[in-house]
């Protein structure tokens, strides 16, 4: 598990550029520690953490097993949108984003998915997690829980890791 710069214990200031690069160095680092490599990922992401687990999953495709995506946005213009009033709806569509869960989950035909989300998530509504299960290519799984943002595995961890278990054969 990691914070990205600027969240959680981590310091500095997260940018798009920055959060990218710290996954991209994260992922580098597992796959060539002596005791992973060769040994395909599970990635897991939750809340902003699915927008960089995703594209890490669609440019590392062949070194990933699977992919977690829980309470997760469609994309940071969607999360947006889903919050600003109307009137910056415009200029919020015009911000370029240098990815996008909803895209990245197109292109993983040979990386299965699951997404894990609650119609109870008062953080992210549950259409943008609908949006990743549809939007994802290849072989899919969505668990639907009660409970609120990021609480899946505590409303049934036996479910959740069912589930997982399912995605990894």
């Amino acid at each position: 598990m990691i914070d990205f710069r600027g969240y959680g214990k981590s310091t500095g200031k997260p940018t798009h550029a920055s959060v990218a690069a710290d996954g991209e160095f994260v992922f580098s680092y597992l796959v060539n520690r002596p005791d992973v490599k060769g040994t395909k990922l599970l990635l897991f992401g939750t809340s902003l953490g699915t927008q960089i687990a995703a594209h890490l999953a669609r440019t590392h495709s062949t070194q990933v097993k699977g992919l977690v995506l829980e309470g997760g946005m469609s994309s940071l213009t969607d999360i947006a949108l889903a919050y600003a009033p109307a009137e910056h709806h415009a200029m919020i569509r015009q911000i370029p984003m240098p990815y996008a869960a909803k895209e990245d989950v197109t292109f993983l035909t040979t990386v299965p998915v699951l997404v894990v989300h609650s119609h109870e998530d008062k953080e992210v509504p549950f259409a943008q997690g609908e949006v990743l299960y549809n939007n994802a290519a290849g072989r899919k799984d969505l668990l639907v829980y009660t409970g609120g943002h990021l609480e899946g595995m505590k409303a049934n961890a036996q479910e959740y890791l069912t589930h997982i278990d399912a995605l990894l054969k």
